[in-house]
């Protein structure tokens, strides 16, 4: 196997290397206007640029690395006439064919300008790919590239891609992945001013193309050398409450309306109340109690006003030659962002900076630099997918990951955390601190216009901090050195209401997250248009990186769970080649590609798995039961093993006229996961039963005096043997053109994938994207007491790790109907048919085999499987989806002109409607003898967004912009899919809704209830009120 491996690496490597996947070609053939003949010797340039070719002896010439967007190219032979065509679309990893007939020249015409043709359908494309151009994007209803992803074929309303999890996409940025690779999600916050062009490749994919198994999200950012261009906008949705019912803190809400001051005139507080006020020189008078009641229902400001803050933003770009051989890109955006519920900081800010330096050194050489920083102080929904299914779960015991969206959630007065075992997780989430930054250095020589060859590195580098460090006054070092809490008026003895409690003494910043990891790449890629029929492409990458991830929590004095081991940091590595065919031959383009893909942990681990700090006194080389004693350059140390994947992969195009194209795709995908899932460090945690006998301080750090015990219920540990997620997809279909007025795309898919680490994906409590999430197998190995967590005198131990045991099966049809004639009138029809379902198989539970004193072994436990069950994932992935997107507009020029102002002209409505169908589910009413699964449908989904927006001129060329865009237009709101009791009364009893309660004491002291409808946890979370938003740009 080894040897096979290493004949693979030397045979990819030998040959030369890949595209860049920026980049487009145009080829074509050139004749005599007059005779037909072929010209051999012709000139091509593509304008602009310093890039051209000439014709060979049949006439035919090649020109690679074209950038994608509308550009000229001239054709041009001695004794002829010059001839332009402009608006030439190249596409990105596409082959533009432009014909050029040269006529004699003579003195009436020194050049000609000729709009190209575009072909009625693309000939050349053998997968699915959507894409979306700089005007697109203008004037699209989307601000961001989520928004753009959400609208395209293929995608879920939940955010899946072909009936995945949609969590396994790879955003790349002028060829970089933004993806953090501890946990393989991504944080881009790339303006989209800057984007000259982006196209998700939903379908297979070429080998170039690796490491993601949902789809390849690609963005190309804009640069110019004719001139400078830049633009600015500037955008606004006004203060208000974005969720359904009441505002958490208004007035209308039961603390304020049925507790009055008669309450405190008939009730005492009690002796310990009264007796603590007393030593403080205060008399707890009713008065005095009600003025402590009345500040301890005023809530912080900031968790408060959330609903009174306007969100701003605002973004520019700016780019153009410096020289006649230096261009420039300069972007930047900054958000000032309002969370939709209560959070702990007034804005959650995200912004992002770009710069692009391209530098002609040569005529055939190129130097491009780039630098992106981006980053967010984010109090809202997580923005990647630390502490969710994916990754550690709630591993760090305080960190919330719900938050407070009702009224009745007894934490809303105040961000402090309360015990994990006080069992509620509706608090305000600690914020995210997140910052990236990326650098590359990209050179691209070329050979002939036939041959380029392109060396890039590239580094990027993800730090990511969860926690409440600085927003309060008492602190995690407060609570380790045993500081005494303040109460008032932090304190309340007896709540008459149960919408008020007592805030606990806890600090609020003894629980944190911290992640800081970065990678960087070398990269060769080389193209070559061998001959007419082929055009070649190879290419390696090799990712050295870096990881060092700890948690830490609170479980009650004196216990901490974390992970803060020592040799917690490791240095992995990815590795990746590929060889890439495309045939152009008559009448049928192929695709043929192989790609290899490596990764190791490169991490020292202990021989056992399964108790990788070797804690247990039955594990080789433990110190005493308890003690972290595992050693990495110790004799029970092994390494991480060698994980190897090829991928072959096949594509073919067939016009069958030249309105017909059929296309055909199969190939083998290969995603590693996040290396927290390979190589994560296991948590651990102290019962306050040290050695030595005393109780030591918690800290967020081991100490070599006290025993350990692993956590099974927060977070899992790496499993270093776990290899590739395997993925097999087919792909089929045709793309029509309906008589130059209508364009017709049909695809039919089929994706198998297997040894997943998840059958599903979660962020957070509140807000379930599935079941049976991330896979984990739980391992008992206490001999005395293998099921509960009490110290014990031979080790206590029941842990849970990564398990690789997920399949997937998803299959669907794609249905895009597009016109083509109108230009002020577009409209696209997309309806995505998908049925999908998940299964696991492997151990759940395991029971480590004992040794006994007389040599024997026992098993303290039957071992426990999967079933054969499998999960329908209608949530994820409706049935049915219909999407409709128009483009209306008003001509330039159209009606009257006011003096240099046309109020008629360059109007642009787009409208965009989504529906799915309801999900369905099973319910059999009392009596109902049937046991028929999936037997009822729940309620469909209906969204429509817009966008209004007017262009007008401005002075020395520049154009301006007003325009409104509006989310959930008609303000549609859908009922969750109800469970349990909820559910039985919803459908016995003609639809009825659920209830909240709360209990509360009155005037006179005796219990009541009160009860009202839910009007904020019973409507689907991603379908909120309807929003506006306010922009105007100016763009020159």
């Amino acid at each position: 196997m080894n040897r096979m491996c290493l004949l693979c690496i030397i045979s990819l490597c030998l040959v030369s290397q890949a595209f860049a996947g920026t980049t487009g070609k145009v080829s074509g053939v050139i004749k005599d206007a007059k005779s037909g003949e072929i010209l051999p010797g012709a000139n091509v340039v593509v304008l602009g640029t310093r890039l051209g070719a000439t014709t060979d002896a049949d006439g035919n010439y090649f020109i690679l690395n074209v950038p994608p967007g509308l550009l000229e190219v001239q054709a041009s032979m001695v004794g002829y006439t010059k001839v332009t065509q402009t608006d030439v679309r190249v596409k990105i990893d596409q082959t533009t064919k432009l014909n050029f007939t040269l006529s004699e020249e003579t003195l009436e015409a020194a050049e000609i300008l000729v709009m190209a043709e575009r072909p009625p359908v693309e000939l050349d494309l053998t997968g699915s790919k959507q894409t979306m151009t700089t005007e697109e994007l203008e004037l699209s209803w989307v601000n961001s590239v989520e928004e753009a992803v959400e609208i395209q074929s293929g995608v879920g309303i939940r955010g899946s891609i072909r009936g995945g999890f949609g969590v396994n996409a790879a955003y790349m940025v002028d060829g970089v992945d933004m993806r953090d690779n501890f946990t393989q999600s991504s944080f881009v916050v790339t303006n989209t001013s800057a984007i000259q062009e982006m196209e998700v490749l939903s379908g297979g994919y070429n080998a170039e193309y690796g490491q993601a198994n949902d789809a390849i999200i690609n963005i190309v950012t804009r640069s110019a050398r004719d001139r400078w261009h830049w633009n600015a906008k500037t955008r606004m949705r006004p203060r208000g409450k974005y969720h359904w019912g009441r505002n958490i803190y208004s007035e209308e809400n039961i603390e304020h309306t049925l507790i009055t001051k008669a309450y405190f005139d008939n009730n005492d507080m009690g002796a310990s109340w009264n007796n603590y006020w007393q030593e403080q020189g205060q008399n707890p008078t009713a008065e005095f109690n009600w003025q402590k009641y009345q500040e301890f229902t005023t809530p912080p400001e900031t968790m408060s006003n959330y609903a009174d803050l306007d969100q701003w933003e605002g973004e520019g770009s700016l780019f153009g030659p410096i020289s006649s051989n230096i261009d420039l890109l300069l972007s930047g955006k900054y958000l000032r962002g309002v969370t939709r519920w209560p959070s702990i900081l007034n804005y959650s800010p995200e912004w992002n900076f770009i710069s692009k330096l391209n530098y002609q050194i040569a005529d055939k050489t190129r130097l491009t630099l780039s630098y992106t920083h981006q980053g967010t102080d984010n109090s809202g929904y997580p923005k990647m997918s630390y502490l969710s299914s994916d990754d550690i779960g709630h591993a760090t015991g305080n960190h919330k990951t719900g938050e407070i969206k009702t009224p009745y959630d007894q934490q809303k007065w105040s961000a402090n955390s309360a015990n994990v075992l006080h069992g509620n997780n509706r608090f305000p989430r600690p914020p995210q601190y997140i910052r990236t930054n990326t650098a590359m250095s990209r050179l691209t020589h070329i050979f002939s216009p036939r041959t380029f060859l392109e060396f890039r590195v590239q580094y990027h580098q993800v730090r990511y901090d969860m926690h409440y460090e600085g927003l309060y006054h008492y602190t995690f070092e407060d609570w380790k050195n045993r500081v005494t809490a303040p109460l008032a008026p932090e304190w309340f003895p007896t709540s008459p209401i149960s919408t008020v409690i007592s805030r606990r003494q806890q600090p609020v910043d003894k629980a944190r997250l911290h992640s800081y990891n970065w990678k960087t790449t070398v990269k060769l890629d080389f193209s070559s248009q061998v001959n007419e029929h082929n055009l070649f492409k190879a290419g390696f990458s090799y990712e050295p990186q870096y990881i060092d991830e700890w948690h830490a929590g609170d479980f009650g004095p004196p216990s901490t769970p974390f992970n803060k081991v020592p040799h917690r940091d490791y240095s992995p590595w990815d590795f990746s080649a590929y060889l890439q065919d495309q045939i152009e031959a008559e009448g049928m383009i192929v695709n043929l590609g192989l790609r290899l893909d490596m990764f190791n942990a490169n991490k020292m681990v202990n021989y056992t798995m399964w108790d990788p700090y070797a804690l247990a006194r039955d594990t080789d080389g433990n110190i005493a039961g308890g003690l972290l004693s595992f050693d990495p350059d110790g004799p029970h140390a092994v390494k991480t093993p060698l994980q190897v994947a090829l991928s072959p992969r096949v594509g073919i195009a067939h016009p069958i006229t030249a309105s017909t194209v059929l296309h055909f795709m199969y190939g083998h995908f290969n995603q590693r996961p996040g290396w927290t899932q390979i190589a994560g460090n296991k948590t651990i945690w102290n019962r306050g039963a040290p050695v030595t006998g005393h109780l030591l301080p918690p800290t967020y750090d081991h100490n070599p005096e006290e025993d350990y015990n692993y956590l099974h219920w927060w977070g899992k540990g790496g499993n270093p043997e776990i290899g590739y997620e395997k993925m097999i997809q087919y792909e089929v279909g045709f793309d029509q053109d309906i008589a130059g007025v209508l364009g017709l795309d049909v695809t039919m898919y089929y994706k198998d994938a297997k040894d997943l680490t998840k059958r599903g994906y979660q962020m957070g409590r509140e807000n379930a994207y599935g079941a049976n999430q991330g896979l984990q197998v739980n391992l008992f190995m206490d001999p005395v007491n293998p099921q509960k967590q009490t110290p014990q005198a031979n080790f206590t131990n029941r842990g849970a790790w990564s398990i690789q045991g997920g399949r997937l099966d998803a299959r669907g049809l794609e249905l895009e109907l597009s016109t083509k004639r109108w230009p002020n009138a577009q409209f696209q029809l997309k309806y995505d048919l998908s049925y999908s379902s998940t299964g696991a198989y492997g151990p759940t539970s395991l029971y480590i085999p004992i040794p006994q004193p007389d040599g024997s072994i026992k098993q303290l436990g039957r071992n426990r499987y999967h079933g054969s069950g499998e999960n329908n994932l209608e949530l994820w992935n409706p049935h049915n989806t219909f999407k409709l997107n128009a483009l209306l507009s008003t001509p330039n020029n159209f009606g009257p002109v006011m003096g240099n102002f046309n109020p008629l002209s360059n109007w642009y409505l787009n409208l965009h409607y989504t529906y799915a169908s309801p999900e369905r589910f099973t319910y059999h009413s009392p009596g109902d003898t049937s046991t028929e699964p999936l037997n009822q449908s729940w309620r469909p989904y209906h969204r429509t967004n817009a966008r209004l927006s007017k262009r007008f001129g401005l002075l020395g060329g520049m154009r301006g912009e007003f325009a409104i865009d509006i989310h959930n237009l008609f303000n549609s709101k859908q009922l969750r899919l109800l469970g349990g009791q909820d559910l039985f009364n919803y459908m016995e009893n003609d639809g009825q809704l659920p209830v909240v309660k709360a209990s509360y004491l009155q005037e006179d002291g005796s219990p009541a209830e009160h009860v009202e409808p839910d009007q904020w946890l019973i409507y689907r979370p991603d379908l909120q009120p309807r929003e506006l938003f306010f922009s105007l740009s100016i763009e020159y």
